[in-house]
């Protein structure tokens, strides 16, 4: 805050500090300007950027190989075959645009017959609202 209110002067800042805090042991004129580099290099702290070994390259070709094989594995199953992280298998699976969809087929069964019949009789039984 001081070497804001100085205007990024580190000899203004220094003098500042000096006057603010007179028991503290005042800092030399570089130390704010080292201060604001460092910060500006590894802020904000939260993104540092560091390499996913988790959701790296090899996984990743590992993942998708199996799915790639076998499209209908579950994600858990994956994640044991693999001893990869079920967050990390998620991950890879979404980082590629891949979504999980399960198929469901309908099929008439011998009962439906008299359902169906009924449902007819009752649609034609009922009066045509016109718009």
């Amino acid at each position: 805050l001081i070497y804001g209110e100085c205007e990024k002067n580190t000899s203004a800042a220094a003098r500042l500090y000096s006057q603010h805090f007179p028991n503290r042991r005042a800092p030399a004129d570089i130390t704010f300007k080292r201060l604001e580099s460092s910060l500006r290099e590894s802020w904000p702290p939260w993104k540092k950027l560091r390499e996913r070994t988790a959701t790296g390259p090899e996984n990743e070709i590992t993942v998708l190989g199996i799915i790639d094989e076998n499209p209908h594995i579950s994600q858990n199953m994956v994640s044991r075959a693999t001893n990869i992280s079920q967050s990390s298998v998620h991950r890879i699976i979404k980082g590629n645009k891949f979504h999980q969809y399960h198929v469901h087929l309908q099929k008439l069964k011998e009962t439906d017959y008299p359902k169906r019949l009924d449902l007819l009789s009752f649609f034609s039984g009922q009066p045509k609202f016109e718009c």
